[in-house]
């Protein structure tokens, strides 16, 4: 590179670092700054440099956001060191100090003891003219050389605003961090790394979305020089804050009020902070605050159907559309207080046009599921800059049509989650007949049914009623309430007498039906199934046949296979007696109620006048007699042989 060249880019970069600063105008008076602060509704008057270099230490700054990227345009400066050198380099030093003479204020010592290196205090007097000013806002940039080596040290640059009058009983410090109440200093807000020259100091390192480093290493190493850069706000100070708004609140019509602005660096005099000031704000604009809530089904135990504990999930978003901040927020839920947990807000504030989103859980219960909609409204309250208490209540972002059943004409901005309900009942129809033995019942003999409901879905089921087509059923009972689960065995039963039709058919077949109303009118029905709750097969009754076959041989040899004496269809006739006689005419056997179960011939004697009682009979030719009273009571006999076959 050539001698001219290197002319050329040096003058470039002269020129772009003419250009990358704000113009400023030292040595303000007490009028320029009085005109600089003053605003609507409140009068500026006595205004007095208590303590500072006037020409050293203050300035007017202009074209401050394009020249310099604060973001404080139009401002006035206070610096502990030299205010001209602070706002015409970009951190060129990784130390800067001008000693100023040392200044004790009460006010700033009761916040530090060590603040009285390079003081300066301006005071005036403010009295509020209009009614509908009750407050001032100060915004402001506060920038430091101690950043970042002396952070979490006891060269804890400070920052104050003290107002005195009616309502304050004291000098009360307003220059506060709003999210921590700390006063607004090195240690109390920083880039959330202790210094290399730490000393066990206070501080508090979560205020970082407050902080700018204007380059330089934020490891806790030492601060180098040259610094590291990049370099965000052509200023001296190694790190500067974005705009802390601080507000006096309370202020009364008519009265005066003191401020005090105040800025000293603590412990020594070397490393110098500034302090930039936006102008005085009296009207914060409109505060407005929207506020939705809305709700879905998140999370199911059951894939087919919603049960008690499944959870729905709320989601609230706040939004800040006015033009005030909002702080102290606090969401309360009226239909769930206890039930739904929303995070704690008490410690978040929204700039205007910032959102905020926040989700909470709720299990739902029976009563919800019967219902089929959960409805519920909550409400959202903020103070505002103005020190106003901004309360909003929530509307539902996807509101349910007019026309939809639970749209809810007394709250129509009420959150409303449908729940889907799946009502459902299931039906047993059993006969007390025994199916292990043969069921023979006369003309107008009476067969019982007993029936067996279910609640089979997941919502309550009322005013039950049961039906069966069968002619001259007669049904006995009734449920009027049915929970969820729930299975009833005693409250339906059903009297039949069995007709001639079904004598001939040999069979009774029928199937009932339960009908149930679920809690928003909706009937569920169900026909019968024998023996299950799944299946609608109907319930069948065979009756045994009535003629009777003699099975004229038996093989009692303990085989299972024809070891007794069998006449079928005697169960019909239960009234009967069985006489069997060996080839001489002598009894061997004689019983009533004969019935193929209990009272059985298997081939051993059992007569009276029979030698060898109980012994197996030889094989050979028998002969049996069998009478009986059939179906209309007249009597009946039977005979034959029988041929007993012992295989001896």
């Amino acid at each position: 590179m050539n001698k001219i060249t290197f002319f050329f880019i040096t003058l470039l970069c002269l020129a772009l670092e003419l250009q990358a600063q704000s113009t400023f105008e030292l040595g303000p008076t007490n009028e320029a700054i009085d005109n600089f602060f003053q605003t609507e509704g409140i009068q500026i008057s006595n205004s007095v440099l208590i303590s500072g270099n006037r020409d050293e230490q203050l300035a007017l700054i202009s074209d401050g956001v394009n020249g310099a990227n604060l973001s404080i345009d139009q401002g006035i400066a206070f610096s502990t060191g030299n205010i001209e050198f602070d706002l015409s380099n970009n951190n060129s030093q990784a130390v800067t100090s001008n000693i100023h003479t040392p200044y004790l204020d009460d006010d700033l010592r009761n916040i530090d003891s060590l603040a009285v290196f390079d003081v300066v205090i301006y005071q005036f007097d403010v009295e509020i003219q209009s009614p509908t000013v009750n407050q001032i806002k100060f915004r402001y940039q506060f920038g430091s050389e101690e950043y970042p080596n002396w952070v979490g040290s006891q060269f804890n640059d400070v920052f104050a605003i003290f107002v005195s009058g009616p309502g304050f009983e004291d000098a009360t410090n307003v220059a506060t961090i709003p999210t921590s109440g700390n006063p607004t200093a090195v240690n109390f807000v920083n880039g959330g790394v202790l210094g290399s020259n730490s000393d066990g100091s206070p501080a508090d390192l979560s205020q970082t979305n407050l902080y700018i480093n204007n380059g330089h290493v934020n490891d806790g190493s030492s601060n180098t020089n040259p610094q590291p850069g990049p370099f965000p706000v052509h200023a001296e100070y190694n790190g500067i804050t974005e705009i802390i708004e601080s507000q006096i609140s309370g202020l009364q019509f008519g009265e005066t009020y003191t401020i005090k602005i105040a800025i000293a660096d603590v412990a020594d005099a070397a490393y110098d902070s500034g302090v930039i000031f936006d102008p005085l704000i009296t009207d914060f604009g409109e505060a407005d605050l929207s506020f939705s809530k809305d709700g879905e089904i998140f999370e199911m135990q059951n894939e087919e159907y919603l049960t008690p504990g499944d959870l729905l999930k709320f989601e609230f978003v706040l939004s800040n559309l006015g033009e005030q901040l909002l702080t102290s927020i606090e969401i309360d839920d009226f239909s769930f207080p206890e039930e739904l947990q929303i995070p704690p807000l008490e410690n978040t504030s929204l700039l205007s046009g910032e959102s905020l989103t926040v989700e909470a859980f709720y299990a739902i219960t029976q009563e919800d599921i019967n219902t089929g909609v959960v409805y519920n409204q909550a409400e959202a309250t903020a103070i505002t800059e103005s020190s106003q208490s901004l309360n909003v209540l929530s509307v539902d972002p996807t509101p349910i049509p007019q026309n939809n059943p639970f749209y809810l004409q007394s709250c129509p901005e009420c959150t409303a989650v449908i729940l889907p309900q799946n009502p459902a009942i299931s039906l047993i129809k059993s006969a007390r007949v025994n199916p292990d033995i043969p069921y023979a019942p006369e003309l107008n003999e009476v067969l019982v049914y007993d029936f067996e409901v279910k609640n089979t879905g997941n919502v309550d089921l009322y005013d039950l009623e049961l039906n069966d087509e069968l002619d001259f059923i007669e049904i006995y009972g009734e449920i009027d309430f049915l929970q969820v689960g729930q299975t009833d065995t005693a409250s339906f039963f059903a009297n039949y007498p069995i007709q001639q039709i079904d004598l001939d058919r040999g069979e009774v077949i029928n199937q009932a039906q339960i009908f149930a109303f679920s809690p928003l009118d909706i009937q569920v029905s169900d026909a019968s199934d024998f023996d299950n709750f799944f299946d609608d097969r109907p319930t069948r009754v065979e009756f045994s046949e009535c003629n009777l076959e003699v099975f004229n041989a038996i093989t009692p040899n303990n085989d299972g296979i024809n070891d007794v004496f069998k006449i079928q269809g005697i169960e019909c006739f239960p009234e009967n007696r069985l006489q069997i006689f060996n080839r001489y005419g002598v009894k061997i056997y004689d019983e009533k109620n004969y019935d193929n179960q209990q009272v059985v011939f298997d081939g051993k004697s059992t007569g009276r006048a029979t030698i060898g009682k109980d012994s197996r009979l030889p094989s050979g030719v028998y002969f049996y007699i069998l009478e009986y009273l059939d179906r209309e009571g007249a009597k009946q006999k039977k005979q034959g042989d029988l041929y007993i076959n012992t295989g001896n």
